[in-house]
Formats: structure tokens, sequence, C-alpha cells
């Protein structure tokens, strides 16, 4: 899990765009319905609907494709040892998701996947040994990051905390919480007393999620440790995703 860097090349993005921030605070002021996206409340700028925004989010992406990229950083516990662990993650997708692919990076590791609507093929490789698999398609839930953000935006406290109007194409709406998730899986495992907490959501009108962060403190094996977890959407095209030349190894 890892610290939302993704914030600075976002703010990039929207100045070569042409576009203006309306910053507010609570009672929604300047959020209209029209830019409201599914879940969230434009009268009081409030998020009350986790489930409608996750959604409405798989549902864009898989309609023109997409990549994104998911990297983390936390204190976890490993055969008894306390580690700081850092992974990344660049999935894309055609539309529909007819054909996929990602590449992981793990320390000491790397995982590289293809699949389609029938079949994923993986590569695993650890230093100078390669496994290769077979599996099932990944679900779209999951390939589009849904099951992850689940995991922080069902929390609640979730508030409108800025408005980016953009010329040709649809607002940004950023919404922010302090309430401590409740899903088991937000955390690493063993950790407990969440403290300092925060979480940013920068959608769109539609329900595309461009941005999601969180971050926080919390207690692992007797010590502190600390987490963060950034996803960045990159592109909202097919990304022309190829087949790999392991792949009938593995299929095999």
């Amino acid at each position: 899990m890892r610290r939302t860097f993704a914030a600075v090349a976002l703010a990039i993005l929207l100045a070569l765009s042409g576009c203006s921030a309306l910053p507010f605070g609570g009672g929604g002021g300047g959020l209209t319905a029209d830019q409201a996206p599914p879940g969230v409340d434009a009268e009081n700028g409030t998020f009350a609907d986790s489930a409608a925004l996750l959604d409405a989010h798989t549902e864009t992406l898989l309609k023109t494709g997409f990549t994104y990229r998911f990297s983390t950083n936390a204190t976890v516990v490993q055969e008894g040892q306390r580690r700081r662990v850092s992974r990344s993650q660049l999935t894309q997708g055609a539309p529909n998701a007819t054909e996929y692919g990602f590449r992981t990076r793990n320390p000491g590791s790397q995982i590289d996947a293809w699949g389609n609507e029938s079949v994923q093929a993986v590569r695993f490789r650890f230093g100078d040994r390669v496994v290769y698999r077979q599996a099932q398609p990944i679900p779209a839930e999951q390939l589009t990051g849904e099951s992850v953000f689940g995991r922080y935006l069902s929390a609640g406290g979730w508030n409108v905390t800025n408005v980016t109007e953009r010329e040709d194409t649809t607002d940004l709406v950023t919404l922010t919480s302090t309430t401590e998730p409740a899903n088991p899986r937000a955390l690493p495992d063993n950790a407990t007393d969440l403290r300092d907490y925060e979480a940013h959501v920068v959608v769109d009108s539609e329900g595309r999620i461009y941005e999601f962060s969180a971050s926080g403190t919390y207690t692992i094996d007797g010590s502190q440790g600390s987490f963060a977890i950034a996803y960045t959407l990159r592109s909202l095209e097919d990304p022309g995703v190829t087949r790999p030349q392991w792949v009938p190894e593995a299929l095999s």
C-alpha cells in the first residue's frame, strides 16, 4: 500500500485539459445534480451508496477499455518478522474484458498474467525460477479494482470536498473520509488500533474512479506500523492487449 503520489499526476492532467477547481466545505456547496456521481447526494455533498458508485465504475470502464495502476506500501508480519513491503500492479483491459493483462511487482518476485473470457495464464518469476499456471478468468469487479475500493468506500463518512469543472468532458468530484473502514481486508493481517486514517477518491459524474488513496497508522506485532494505498486511472481507451509468447506453455 502506497502514499498518494497520484495527486501530482492528476493535477498536471487537469491543468493541461483546461479546467477550474471549486473547493468547498460541507453542505454540497456548488455540486449540481448533473455533476454528482452515482451514490453521491448533490444537495448535502455526502456519499451514501457505495454499491451504486462501484457498479458504475466497473460498467463505464468495461465499455471503453482501461489502464490503471495500483501501488501499496505497508508494514506487515511475515514468518514472524516485521517488514516493510511495497507492491505495484499495472492492469489493462479491452472493452468488455474480452482480453486483459496485468503485471504485479512484489519484493523478489513478479507476476504476469493474460486472460480472456474463458481462461487465464499466469507466469511467476522468483529470481531465476519461472513457474507457469493456468487459472479461471478474473471477475469484472476484481479486474476493474471494484473489490479493492469496496473495502474502504463502504465505511461511510465520505463528504464532497472539491469539484473540478472540465471543458468538453465530465467534471471531477473529490470526496474525503476519515471514518475507519470496518472491512478486515482494508488492513494487513493482525493490524489493530487504526489511527491517523484518511482516504480520498476522485470520480467523474458517470462513476469512473480516476484516483483513490488511503493511509493510516496501526499497531502490529506490538509496534507501530503504517500503510498507504494509491490507484491512478491512466487511460480510458482500448490498450490493445496482446497475448504473450509464453501463454501456450502456461496453458499446456
